[in-house]
């Protein structure tokens, strides 16, 4: 999923794949394609949280060319899930 949280800033959400596709490439597509929505809908920056244990995600994001920053940065998770904040890791891409 991609949100706006503002004119210029889209967050990537629920991005994942089955234990099969895993390896397959899957998942970088699921960001590209979302990548090429946020530059059809005039974002110039997307980012993204995870949790600690999620080690696939915090190795696919940099590979893909995204920054992690200490943040935090106000993502739906760390709005609507407090007690995650210290476990969530967060990550910027500029397009």
């Amino acid at each position: 999923m991609l949100k706006r949280l503002d004119p210029e800033t889209g967050e990537l959400k629920r991005v994942f794949v089955t234990e099969a596709a895993r390896g397959t490439g899957a998942g970088r597509a699921l960001i590209e394609a979302r990548e090429a929505a946020a530059r059809d809908m005039g974002l110039t920056r997307l980012v993204a949280d995870t949790l600690t244990p999620n080690v696939e995600m915090r190795g696919l994001y940099p590979k893909l060319g995204f920054s992690e920053v200490d943040g935090p940065i106000e993502t739906t998770t760390y709005l609507d899930q407090p007690m995650l904040r210290p476990h969530l890791h967060y990550f910027v891409k500029e397009l």
